[in-house]
């Protein structure tokens, strides 16, 4: 069987619909193909999958990675995205220049103190209100 093309190159900046319904927007830092990992099964060269990065602020890291997301859940492309934004704060491997380069940190939003306080003022207000504290 002839070898599928992969359409989005690494690097590539794509909007995907993840497995669960929910869209997310996440660069491109890996290509395979079905089956590839696995020992059990032959792999199909037919089928071309990614796995996409895609920042974060929950996460300490910063970013979630999507493994196994096939082009037919990929929504859209918008380019070649910032290498920054992809690697984060990991040391990887250059994918192109095969040596060792340290990322800049992504940045990741704080939750500020006030926010926190406010949304533990309304967590406490809803939880009398439950308990028949407060008669609205």
């Amino acid at each position: 069987m002839k070898k599928a093309k992969f359409k989005y190159p690494i690097g590539t900046e794509v909007k995907f619909k993840f497995f669960d319904g929910s869209i997310h927007v996440g660069s491109v830092v890996k290509q395979s193909y079905q089956g590839d990992s696995w020992d059990h099964l032959p792999t199909n060269y037919g089928e071309t999958i990614y796995t996409i990065q895609v920042p974060t602020a929950t996460d300490k890291r910063g970013f979630m990675m999507y493994p196994s997301i096939g082009p037919n859940r990929i929504i859209e492309s918008n380019g070649v995205a910032n290498k920054g934004y992809v690697y984060g704060k990991l040391n990887i491997l250059d994918t192109v220049t095969k040596r060792k380069t340290k990322r800049k940190p992504t940045k990741v939003k704080q939750v500020s103190k006030s926010n926190s306080t406010e949304l533990s003022d309304a967590i406490s207000k809803q939880k009398d209100f439950i308990n028949g504290k407060i008669n609205n």
